[in-house]
């Protein structure tokens, strides 16, 4: 299953990455990570559009991201 890892640093800038997981994996990470059910309804964008992210710019970057491999990171 994909889910995104959110990392925003210090300076601002945000990078997407895509992780791959079992349904019964659990995450230690301090960054905010969404499943694939958050993202598909639209929990992660609403997220990048609160950090000041336009509406297509949150969508490419998240389409971008879920084409790649795991582990690539997009920024948005």
């Amino acid at each position: 299953m994909k889910h995104i890892k959110v990392h925003v640093y210090d300076d601002g800038d945000t990078e997407l990455t895509l992780l791959e997981a079992s349904h019964s994996h659990k995450f230690i990470s301090n960054d905010l990570i969404f499943t694939p059910t958050e993202i598909a309804f639209g929990a992660l964008e609403k997220e990048l559009i609160s950090y000041g992210f336009d509406s297509d710019r949150a969508r490419e970057a998240i389409d971008e991201c879920l084409k790649g491999q795991p582990g690539e990171e997009v920024s948005v």
